[in-house]
């Protein structure tokens, strides 16, 4: 079965990102430079804690990230929102 049968089985909407932290192989730093400079209206910021790859990930960069990134941006004037709530705002 493909990706998009699959989704549709589930009831699950695919979508891809304006922007990719690449934070299982940056430093912090480096992720949250890569994050704001692809931040704009209505983009989707991509970021990964390694389920996929480890039982017990390290995920201390993607938190460290997120901790910066998030008022970064919101001093910035952007508002965050779910991928759900960006693509379907009645929901």
């Amino acid at each position: 079965m493909g990706m998009r049968a699959a989704q549709r089985r589930l009831g699950l909407m695919g979508v891809m990102w304006t922007a990719i932290g690449y934070d299982w192989s940056l430093k912090a730093d480096a992720v949250v430079a890569r994050l704001a400079s692809g931040a704009g209206r209505g983009a989707i910021l991509c970021l990964h804690d390694g389920r996929e790859l480890r039982v017990k990930p390290d995920i201390g960069v993607t938190v460290e990230a997120v901790r910066r990134l998030v008022p970064l941006l919101l001093d910035r004037g952007y508002q965050l929102e779910t991928v759900s709530r960006l693509l379907c705002p009645t929901t």
